[in-house]
C-alpha cells in the first residue's frame, strides 16, 4: 500500500485525526508517519512487560513483575527472579530483532522518519489500550497513557430469561458476582480445587452464578452484598476506599516491590551470579586455549 501514491493521496484527503491499529502487525504505525498523524496503540492481549513496558514507558522490574507466560507470582524466590529476568531479556531481545528490526529497512526503504528506528516511533503512540482488566494482572505501576478497557469484543447484551431475570432481580440495589473459568479450565477442576473455589465465593456477601457442571460443593452458598459498580461522587468514593481498607485491607493492592531489600528490587544478586558465571566460563574457555596451544607447541 505504501508503494501505491494514489491510495496514499486520498488517505491524506480524508484527513485522519488519529489512527489505531493492532499490537501485532503494527503496520499502523508506519501508516501514521506517512500521514502524519497520531496512533494509538490496540490489543486484544494483555500487556507483556519484555515487549510493552520499555516502549510504553512503565516502569518495569523482573523482580517483582512476571513475564507473561512464565507461570510466576510477584512473589518470587532467588532462581524464580533469575529465570524472570533472564526470559525478560531473551523475550526482549526476540522481539525487538525479530518484529521490530525488520520494520526498520521499511522505513529506511520508504525514507520515512531518518532521524528515528521503529522502537522510537512506537513510544511516540497516543495511547495504549488493551482489551483486558487491570485486575487480573498484579499491582504494578503504569504510565498514564496506559488503559486498560476489557469487554471490547463483547457483543450486545441480550433480555434475560425468566428465572435468571428472578435471580438479578432477588438481588435488589445489591448486585451479583457471575464466575466462570471457561470450560477448558472447569472441566479439569478436581473435587477438591472446586470446594476451594467454593470457600472462597462463600466469603462473598454477594449473590454468586458461577458456571460449573461438576459435582456440586458442600461449602457452596449465595447471599447479597451492596453494589458499588454504581458512579459515586468525590466524597462517596472517599467514604468506599475508607471502609474498603477497614473491611479488607490494602495488602493486595501494594506492589510486592514494597517488601523487597535493595538487592533484590534492583536485581544484583541475580546480576552477580550471573557475572560470576560468565567469568567462570571465560576463564575455563580461556584455560581451554591455553592447555590447548601448549599441546600443540609440545607436539610440534
Amino acid at each position: 500500500m505504501l508503494g501505491n501514491k494514489e491510495v496514499i493521496e486520498n488517505l491524506k484527503t480524508v484527513g485522519f485525526d488519529m489512527i489505531i491499529g493492532d499490537m501485532v502487525p503494527l503496520y499502523h504505525v508506519i501508516l501514521s508517519q506517512v500521514l502524519n498523524v497520531p496512533c494509538i496503540h490496540y490489543s486484544v492481549l494483555s500487556m507483556v512487560p519484555s515487549q510493552h513496558d520499555r516502549f510504553a514507558f512503565n516502569p518495569s522490574y523482573s523482580a517483582y513483575m512476571p513475564e507473561r507466560l512464565s507461570s510466576l507470582t510477584d512473589v518470587m524466590t532467588f532462581r524464580e527472579r533469575t529465570t524472570n529476568a533472564l526470559l525478560y531479556l531473551i523475550t526482549g531481545y526476540f522481539y525487538y530483532h525479530y518484529m521490530l528490526t525488520p520494520m526498520d529497512d521499511v522505513l529506511r526503504k520508504r525514507n520515512i522518519r531518518p532521524d528515528a528506528n521503529f522502537g522510537q516511533l512506537l513510544s511516540e503512540a497516543a495511547m495504549w489500550i488493551f482489551n483486558s482488566d487491570f485486575v487480573f494482572d498484579f499491582p504494578r505501576p503504569f504510565s498514564p497513557h496506559v488503559k486498560f478497557v476489557g469487554g471490547v469484543l463483547t457483543g450486545p447484551s441480550k433480555p434475560l430469561d425468566e428465572e435468571w431475570q428472578s435471580f438479578v432481580d432477588g438481588a435488589g440495589e445489591h448486585g451479583i458476582v457471575i464466575m466462570t473459568l471457561g470450560t477448558l479450565i472447569s472441566d479439569e477442576l478436581t473435587d477438591q480445587q472446586a470446594e476451594s473455589i467454593a470457600s472462597s465465593l462463600a466469603l462473598l456477601s454477594q449473590k454468586v452464578a458461577w458456571s460449573y457442571s461438576g459435582k456440586l460443593p458442600k461449602t457452596l452458598v449465595s447471599a447479597m452484598a451492596r453494589d458499588r459498580a454504581s458512579p459515586m461522587t468525590g466524597l462517596e468514593e472517599v467514604a468506599y476506599w475508607v471502609e474498603y481498607a477497614v473491611r479488607h485491607g490494602t495488602d493486595h493492592l501494594k506492589p510486592r516491590a514494597m517488601q523487597l531489600s535493595f538487592v533484590q528490587y534492583y536485581l544484583l544478586d541475580v546480576i552477580a551470579i550471573i557475572v560470576v558465571m560468565v567469568t567462570i566460563m571465560c576463564f575455563c574457555v580461556a584455560r581451554a586455549c591455553a592447555v590447548f596451544r601448549r599441546n600443540m607447541f609440545w607436539s610440534n
